[in-house]
């Protein structure tokens, strides 16, 4: 449900989050990179304003900043931070303009909306097909990685250990919520 730009299709917020973790990966190891960090959240910030559920995945990209890009500090926490409100702002002034309200509000309690966890009867069996799908290739491209990593640069496993644990975070938040399996 997006309060500002209803219009703001699937593929414009699948683009600001690859756009967002390239951003980010270019932070690595640069505690002092505010700039490029507030830009990647603010990447972060507008693919939250088309699905606000994303945000779930916000304290994980912190604790990924600090473990794996190694580039979390006080200056770029803040910058996130910033750059996430970004887009809030903008679409508050234009929610003040309209004296709609309830646009935000709505907007943020979709986030206390839980159905049955692990309720996965309302998923079709494509769906079910392309999650086992994606499943299989999240156990291979994983076993894989924990068997050759020391093939890799130290970077390299950083990144891929990132990408693993947003793939078991999305899978868990997926059983918790399978409302919001697309």
């Amino acid at each position: 449900a997006c309060f500002l730009f209803p219009a703001l299709h699937e593929a414009v917020m699948l683009t600001c989050l690859t756009a967002f973790v390239t951003m980010l990966f270019l932070t690595y190891q640069n505690k002092g990179a505010a700039g490029i960090t507030y830009y990647a959240f603010l990447l972060f910030g507008v693919a939250s304003v088309a699905y606000v559920h994303i945000l779930f995945f916000l304290p994980l990209i912190w604790l990924m900043m600090i473990t794996n890009t190694m580039s979390l500090s006080w200056r770029t926490w803040i910058a996130s931070l910033l750059g996430l409100l970004t887009p809030y702002w903008f679409g508050a002034v234009w929610v003040i303009y309209q004296y709609d309200y309830a646009l935000i509000i709505d907007h943020f309690t979709a986030l206390t909306d839980f159905e049955e966890p692990f309720n996965l009867y309302g998923i079709t069996g494509y769906q079910k097909a392309t999650l086992g799908l994606i499943i299989l290739m999240a156990v291979i491209s994983t076993i894989h990685f924990i068997r050759k990593n020391y093939l890799d640069k130290i970077r390299t496993r950083m990144f891929y250990g990132f990408f693993i644990w947003m793939d078991l975070a999305a899978l868990v938040f997926l059983l918790l919520q399978p409302q919001h399996f697309n």
